[in-house]
Parts: C-alpha cells; sequence; structure tokens
C-alpha cells in the first residue's frame, strides 16, 4: 500500500549570520506551507546563516545544536521540517548538519 505526504521546500534570502531573522522566515514559509498541505518542509543547506563561511569560523554562536532556542518558532510550526546549518562541535570548526524536527516539536 502507498500513501502520500506533501513535502515543501522553501527557499529564501538569508539574511547573513544572523539566526534570529532567518528563523523568523523559516516559520513563516514553514506556517504558509502547513496552510497549504505541506507535511514535511525542507530548508537549503546553510539556511540558518547563509554561506558566511568566514563568520562561521570566527563566531561560535553561529553554530547551532538540535535543543537551541532559537530554533523554537521552526520547532514549534505543528510541520516536520529539515533545517540545514552548521552545528556545534568539540574543535576549531563546525559540522554542516541536517536538524529533522517532528511535527509534534521533537
Amino acid at each position: 500500500m502507498l500513501s502520500s505526504v506533501k513535502i515543501a521546500t522553501a527557499q529564501f534570502t538569508c539574511v547573513p549570520a544572523d539566526i534570529p531573522a532567518n528563523v523568523r522566515q523559516m516559520a513563516a514559509l514553514t506556517d504558509k506551507a502547513r496552510v497549504l498541505g505541506a507535511e514535511l518542509v525542507v530548508f537549503p543547506e546553510l539556511a540558518l546563516t547563509g554561506y558566511e563561511l568566514k563568520a562561521l569560523l570566527a563566531r561560535r554562536d553561529l553554530w547551532v545544536q538540535v535543543d537551541d532556542p532559537r530554533l523554537d518558532a521552526v520547532r514549534a510550526s505543528g510541520v516536520a521540517t529539515v533545517v540545514n546549518c552548521a552545528a556545534a562541535t568539540d574543535g576549531e570548526r563546525p559540522a554542516i548538519e541536517t536538524l529533522v524536527f517532528g511535527s509534534d516539536a521533537n
């Protein structure tokens, strides 16, 4: 038996190295996708910061973890969401990681 899932991909112009501004945009796009019936929203690589590679190396505050409160608006959207970002590591460089949040905020 096959079932279907409506998936949305979201593209937007990131505010360079501004996680709160980008999360606001992501939350708004996720809300719009939910209204249109999407059950999963996927954002592009480094959507939280843009491709600001020098800033990512210089500023650890641009690295996130799965439980980062700055991502609460995306987690609370009620839609499964894929966020590609720079993630915190124990080393001198972040990892490029994919965070997946369920529709139940987990």
